[in-house]
């Protein structure tokens, strides 16, 4: 899986044909391989295949499979010979490794409508501009409990530590009489709330409350928040 930029010739792209491309590696270059293209294409072109157009030097291909595991929905087809530099993702993300602000925003400008929540929540502004929608709509609790509770789940601290952060955060967001309660299932709460009362408590003791929070904001609140003009 590799995302590519044309530097020398042309490319046309297409969907509904099957194709194969030879390709010959004549250079490598740090974090990046740069490919001379030989186009003989050998392809069953289909009835339903359509042409998405022409790229030339300066365009790029393939950018959404560094940030999304989704198959690719076309076909890329060189026209005569052509100069491709290459990245793959695992190279895509040692660049960014050090620098997760730059890596979410890549990913919320590419993904754009089609971006989810996770993809929001790994950016700073991201989280600022969904929280101040939360509030809005009297729901901010649910933001909150996933941060702490997720924030919890990457601590390092002895035991003692552990149970009296996982009390705090229980108290504020779980507790049946709490002010700032989120709508976790009696299930998940009252698993909780037994770990709790037995001291059985470990950095992954909210996991479950922290996914059906996710997934409720997923279905809900994030939904809405897609069809504002802030998004």
């Amino acid at each position: 899986v590799k995302f590519y930029i044309i530097v020398h010739g042309q490319v046309k792209v297409e969907t509904g044909s099957a194709a194969k491309v030879k390709g010959t590696e004549v250079e490598s270059l740090p974090e990046q391989k740069q490919k001379e293209v030989e186009v003989e294409v050998v392809r069953k072109p289909l009835e339903e295949s359509k042409s998405l157009g022409v790229l030339s030097a300066g365009n790029y291909f393939g950018e959404m499979a560094l940030v999304s595991d989704s198959p690719r929905s076309a076909t890329v087809i060189t026209i005569g010979k052509a100069i491709l530099l290459s990245v793959d993702k695992d190279s895509f993300h040692n660049i960014f490794s050090s620098n997760k602000q730059a890596l979410a925003e890549f990913r919320l400008r590419l993904l754009r409508g089609s971006s989810e929540l996770r993809h929001l929540l790994a950016h700073s502004m991201g989280v600022s501009s969904f929280r101040s929608f939360l509030k809005s709509n009297l729901a901010e609790e649910n933001l909150n409990f996933w941060i702490e509770a997720t924030e919890f789940n990457e601590l390092e601290r002895d035991e003692n530590d552990l149970r009296q952060k996982a009390h705090e955060i229980f108290h504020i967001y779980c507790d049946e009489d709490s002010e700032h309660q989120v709508n976790l299932p009696c299930s998940i709460r009252t698993k909780l709330k037994i770990s709790l009362d037995q001291a059985e408590v470990d950095r992954y003791i909210f996991d479950d409350a922290v996914r059906e929070i996710y997934q409720l904001m997923v279905k809900d609140i994030y939904a809405r928040f897609r069809q504002t003009p802030d998004f």
